[in-house]
């Protein structure tokens, strides 16, 4: 049986920030498909509309989360993924530029599954993707089915 590929999302208003990121996942050789939202408004539409049994709008399976975009941020977004039933199991890493203690507090308190200062350069995005394939795709997600 063929191991299904997994789906990352990826809200993130910044195109150089996204750029990088992606770019991280595609040298680590992460065989996976990737999408993008630039707004939480958008990535919370599809969210609300996705399911694991759906092959047009699939279900993630992680999220890559921007604290500070224009409109529905990042907080907002976090907070509507873990107050729905159908998606709060989805793991979700905030991946930003703030490292205030506050922002990381408010984050865990509303279900962030982990918080990572955004890596400066594109070695240290591929770093931090290494890390969190080998943890939640090699480690978690392989253990636990969503």
């Amino acid at each position: 049986m063929s191991e299904v590929k997994k789906l990352i999302m990826i809200v993130e208003d910044s195109h150089h920030d996204y750029d990088l990121l992606k770019r991280a996942i595609d040298k680590t050789g992460f065989d996976c498909d990737v999408i993008r939202f630039e707004s939480g408004d958008d990535a919370i539409a599809y969210l609300q509309n996705s399911n694991n049994n759906n092959d047009e709008q699939p279900q993630p399976d992680f999220i890559f989360l921007d604290l500070n975009m224009p409109g529905l941020d990042g907080r907002d977004v976090l907070k509507k993924i873990k107050e729905n039933d159908n998606i709060s199991k989805i793991p979700v890493a905030i991946l930003t530029s703030s490292e205030k203690e506050s922002d990381i507090e408010k984050c865990y308190e509303l279900g962030a599954n982990t918080f990572i200062p955004k890596p400066m350069g594109l070695d240290n995005f591929i770093i931090t993707v290494e890390s969190i394939k080998a943890f939640w795709f090699d480690e978690v997600l392989n253990e636990n089915s969503i």
